[in-house]
This record gives structure tokens, sequence and C-alpha cells, in this order.
């Protein structure tokens, strides 16, 4: 029996142990997850979660062992990778775990680069959902009691961000603030119409083609809560001094082959998700519908590789443009290529629940 080792227990790496349930009852292969927490998390329902304290434990699975039955979970944090086993810091030891395996996926995943919204993305310090919910829950008090808050980004978590906030809280004052064009990786026509929404909003101010260094901002942007919606850190320091060390790029992404997800040079590590290059994306924050989609395909490749048999290309990949705004609960933007979705679609889509209640179903669907 072969074993599989998942480092990572956010959309890659549980959609991929989920995808090889069949193998596991079969006896093919032994699949263990490697995660910190002991539940899933859906980080694109945060947002709404931070501007309503009520709803911060609506973008959780409580039990990522549910999610992924069948495979052993062993809850910790992985410190080190060699070439026949991951080196795991797991809770409540004092001394690291070593878990062998004859396959290795990385699905680590990344975060953002500043500490203002790394909580978006992944808990601070928290391993159990009590404490990841309080988490959640102090944010979203000190954005509760805030009269003035600015957003550093105008990709689609500040666009997100700034709608919600100035929704559930019209009498903040936000600014969102962009070095670019707002919303410029989306279809000139969902510009205009994210823009134009945006400038009806009476408590937004926007300030277009201005760049902010963190810890530098001008008094004018200062703001009793400040979000930096910008820059992106992979999960990847673990492999820093490892075996797969020269797999990582200068931002520390892992480098892999597009068709396979098979990492540079290794012919038994695959990575899948946020950290991986060349991506299919502009923006790393937005693949979490290619990775739900690439989770099976690769699941039947680590089948595939071991029986011995080829690897099998991931397939024509999805598009390159495209995507789906929130603007707040009641209203929304997005385009599949050049078709233009109307905006009440967008709206009963994403914007309702920010596909909290789709993405949790599908953790724990058997």
């Amino acid at each position: 029996m072969s074993r599989v080792v998942i480092v990572g227990g956010g959309l890659g790496g549980v959609f991929t142990a989920k995808a090889l349930k069949g193998a596991i009852s079969k006896g093919v292969l032994e699949v263990t997850l490697v995660t910190p927490a002991e539940f899933v998390e859906w980080p694109g329902g945060h947002i709404r979660g931070l501007a309503v304290p009520k709803e911060a434990d609506r973008s959780f699975a409580p039990s990522v062992v549910a999610c992924v039955k069948g495979a052993k979970v062993v809850q910790g944090k992985a410190i080190s990778v060699t070439s026949d086993a991951v080196m795991v810091a797991s809770n409540g030891q004092s001394e690291p775990v070593t878990v062998p395996y004859d396959l290795l996926v990385i699905a680590t995943g990344g975060r953002y680069a500043n500490p203002t919204t790394a909580f978006l993305k992944s808990p601070e310090n928290a391993t159990g959902l009590k404490e990841r919910v309080a988490e959640m829950q102090v944010k979203s008090s000190a954005l509760a009691s805030a009269k003035t808050v600015t957003i550093v980004g105008g990709g689609a978590t500040g666009i997100e961000l700034a709608c919600d906030i100035c929704h559930f809280y019209p009498q903040t004052k936000v600014t969102l603030v962009s070095k670019g064009t707002i919303g410029g990786m989306y279809h000139p026509k969902v510009q205009k119409q994210i823009m134009k929404h945006l400038t009806r909003l009476p408590n937004l101010s926007i300030k277009s083609d201005t760049v902010v260094t963190p810890g530098e901002e001008p008094a004018e942007l200062q703001a009793d809560v400040l979000y930096y919606t910008t820059g992106f850190t992979p999960n990847t320091e673990f492999l820093q001094g490892g075996s797969l060390a020269s797999a990582l790029d200068a931002r520390g992404m892992l480098k892999v082959d597009r068709d396979t997800l098979l990492v540079q040079d290794q012919s038994k590590v695959f990575a899948i998700g946020d950290i991986i290059t060349p991506g299919l994306v502009e923006s790393p924050f937005t693949s979490g519908y290619i990775t739900q989609q690439e989770a099976p395909k690769l699941a039947k490749n680590l089948i595939a590789a071991c029986s011995g048999k080829p690897l099998k290309p991931m397939g024509k990949p999805p598009s390159k443009r495209g995507g789906i705004l929130s603007l707040g609960p009641n209203n929304g933007a997005g385009h599949f290529d050049n078709f233009v979705l109307p905006q009440c679609v967008v709206t009963m889509m994403k914007s309702k629940d920010l596909f909290r209640k789709k993405m949790i179903h599908a953790f724990q669907k058997a």
C-alpha cells in the first residue's frame, strides 16, 4: 500500500484527500493529511464574517477529520521535508513527528503579506475552532468601533471588503486606495459597473493611482482601522533549506509542471493551489475555483503514480479572464471571458452569502 501525505488543510489539501476516498477504501492508498487546525475554513467568506460579527462562524466546517473520512489526520505544522518524510511539530507533542511518504502533495496555500489582513486567510495562532472564531470576533469588534477605515488595494478583496463595510456600517467613513485601476483585472464593462457602484456609496472615498508604503501612510490615509489587501506570501518557509529548496522561486512559490502538477525535478512530489507557479490566474487569491476543479485530477495522477502508470495532463485550463465579485450583499458584478453576467445573477450566486453555505457543504459532503 502506497503512502500519500498531503501537507495543508485548505481547499487543495482537503479536496485532494476527498478525491482519494475510493482508493483508500480499496486499500490502494494510505492517505495522511497534515494540518495545524482541527477545522476547515473558507477564507472567501471571512469578509462577511468580519462585517457581521454574528456570522463569524459561518465560514467553517468544524471537523477536518469528518471532511476527509478514511484519511489519517496529523494535527500539527510541517517544519521540514526530506526526500522520504515530513517532519511535523505536532500539537501537544514535545518532539517533532516523522510522517513518511511515498508520494507527497504540498497544498499549504498563502497569506496576505501584511498582518492587518493576514487573519482573513489563515489563523494568527488558533488551532481550535472556538479560538479561531474568537480571533475573527476580535477583529470584528475593532471594525465595529471604528469611525474611519482605510483599505489599501483595489483588487477583489479590497473592493468586496469596502462594499461590505460601507453597507453594514453606513456611518463609518471608508477610503479605498489603489495604485492602479480599481478592479483592473476584470472586463472593461465590469470595471465600469464596479466604479458606478462604488461612486454611489455615500461613505466611500476613492484614491486611485496612489502608492502607499506600510508604516508610512500619509496623514489623510490614517484611520482607526487600516487593512492592506495587497501582497501575497506563500506558506512555503518550511521547504527552505530542505530537499525541495531548489524548486522554490524568488517569491517562495513552488515551480511545477503545469500539465501534471509535479514539482520541478521531482518524481514523487506534487503541489496544488495558491503556491504553484506557473499558475493559471494573475492573482493567487482568485484560484480557489481552479484548485477545486484540479484536485480530483491530481488525485487520479497520484493513483496512477502509485501503480506506475503514466500521468495524465490536467486538461484544458479554466478561463484565465473571468470572475464574479460581491459588491455588498445586494449587488455584484462579473464575467466569463467576454460574457458579462447580469448583476442580479451575480448577486444571487455570490453576494448574498459569499459561497459560504456551498463551500461548507462541499467540505462536508461524503
